[in-house]
């Protein structure tokens, strides 16, 4: 869950049946169908904001060394 910044409730959903037709061989799939779309979701999150983050240190400082890749850049620094 942590991996794939998904919460609870929506693990606990995915696997619950839909109709009185679904069985367990339905509802795993879904679960892990799920779990899979939110690791993809969470992946394209964390690249997006490196992203973001690579073009405002690259844009607002350019040391004798290049970029600062958030060590010395004021907008960036922890």
């Amino acid at each position: 869950m942590k991996e794939t910044k998904i919460i609870p409730a929506d693990v606990a959903e995915n696997p619950m049946p839909k109709s009185p037709s679904d069985d367990a061989e339905k509802c795993l799939p879904r679960l892990i169908q799920a779990l899979g779309e939110a690791k993809e979701a969470a992946e394209a999150t964390e690249n997006n904001e490196k992203e973001a983050s690579a073009k405002k240190c690259s844009s607002s400082y350019q040391g004798s060394r290049g970029p600062c890749h958030g060590r010395c850049c004021p907008t960036t620094r922890k």
